[in-house]
């Protein structure tokens, strides 16, 4: 049998990482907290808030009516395959 406590005797353990913040997920608290903006004809609407170790989480949600792009261009073939 290994002998753990040699194996682990200098075992520090990762750094302590930020909690976060406590968030209440009402509707009045995300629509107060939602910060929205506009890129030419693309609108974004953010949710800033701390997380938990400093990640970052991006959704990105495209919606045409058409095939074309509100850009002008065509979407590519696949393009929402390799999204996923």
């Amino acid at each position: 049998m290994p002998d753990f406590a040699e194996m682990f005797k200098n075992y520090k353990g990762n750094t302590a990482i930020s909690a976060g913040e406590q968030f209440n997920p009402s509707p009045a608290n995300i629509e107060a907290k939602t910060v929205r903006s506009a890129i030419g004809p693309i609108k974004l609407a953010m949710l800033p808030k701390k997380t938990r170790g400093g990640l970052v989480s991006v959704v990105l949600q495209v919606h045409s009516e058409t095939k074309s792009l509100s850009l002008g261009t065509t979407m590519p073939r696949g393009l929402p395959e390799t999204c996923l």
